[in-house]
């Protein structure tokens, strides 16, 4: 677990984060990793939840797998102390609350989860959590526990639309902020019509895209580490910026995959 209980911070409390789609395997778990290792290499301590019950992934992707002696489920069940449950991945300040390939449902209601993130909110900066694709009741245990959303799209219709049914209920829940990433994005796709630019979901959505990930080998390849591939890290280090000092620069994506610039992009 590391030194994570010597941080607490004075008056301050973390900023929770959801992650959610409407169609599954659009890469959230991914986008959640690499922007937590993001938001470390800014300076802030953020601490990644794994609420994809029987589902889980992030454990993988933060390549900590071998490395759970408790998960979530123990901590709401009381199995463990909370401290127990807390994993530090390999890269400096960025912790997993894991899940588990098993899901005991009847244990597991918003208010286990919402005390577990208000006893741990003084120790962070940042809580993101992997929500469940779609609108089960996963989902709206993750929605009853977060101050704001992130939703991942990819840029074609079905995945469009779905999210338009997410969007249109987290909207219910007034959070302080909701808005989209664009994940996956192809730009020779995107110059040849073949699929929507960042434009196109604004327009369809009516939301604000706080982010556009480029199609990537790396995203799909690697795990996330300290290091990690330089591209990814760059992406990554501008969705951080656009969420932590409220920007919306996106990158372009018409270039080549090495090779991008920034542009102001155009929701409004």
């Amino acid at each position: 677990m590391g030194k994570v209980y010597s941080l607490i911070k004075e008056n301050a409390m973390a900023e929770t984060i959801l992650i959610t789609s409407g169609k599954g395997g659009v890469g959230k778990s991914t986008i959640c990793a690499n922007l937590g290792r993001a938001l470390t290499k800014k300076g802030f301590r953020v601490c990644l939840f794994d609420f994809d019950f029987g589902l889980n992934s992030l454990d993988a992707i933060c390549a900590v797998n071998g490395n759970i002696n408790y998960d979530v489920i123990d901590a709401v069940n009381n199995r463990c102390r909370l401290k127990q449950a807390i994993i530090q991945t390999e890269i400096t300040n960025l912790f997993l609350v894991a899940s588990t390939h098993s899901f005991e449902n009847s244990q597991i209601n918003p208010q286990n989860l919402k005390l577990m993130i208000d006893t741990l909110s003084p120790l962070f900066d940042y809580f993101l959590i992997d929500c469940p694709a779609g609108i089960d009741s996963g989902f709206h245990r993750a929605c009853c526990v977060s101050d704001s959303a992130l939703v991942v799209v990819t840029p074609y219709s079905v995945s469009v639309r779905d999210a338009d049914k997410v969007l249109s209920i987290l909207r219910a829940y007034e959070m302080q902020n909701v808005s989209v990433i664009i994940n996956r994005m192809r730009g020779d796709l995107a110059s040849e019509g073949k699929c929507l630019t960042h434009e196109d979901v604004s327009a369809i959505l009516k939301c604000n895209i706080k982010g556009v990930i480029p199609e990537c080998d790396s995203l799909l390849t690697n795990c996330v580490t300290e290091d990690g591939s330089a591209y990814v890290n760059k992406v990554f280090s501008v969705l951080a910026d656009n969420i932590t000092e409220n920007k919306s620069k996106i990158i372009e994506y018409y270039k080549q995959k090495k090779f991008f610039s920034f542009k102001r992009n155009c929701n409004r």
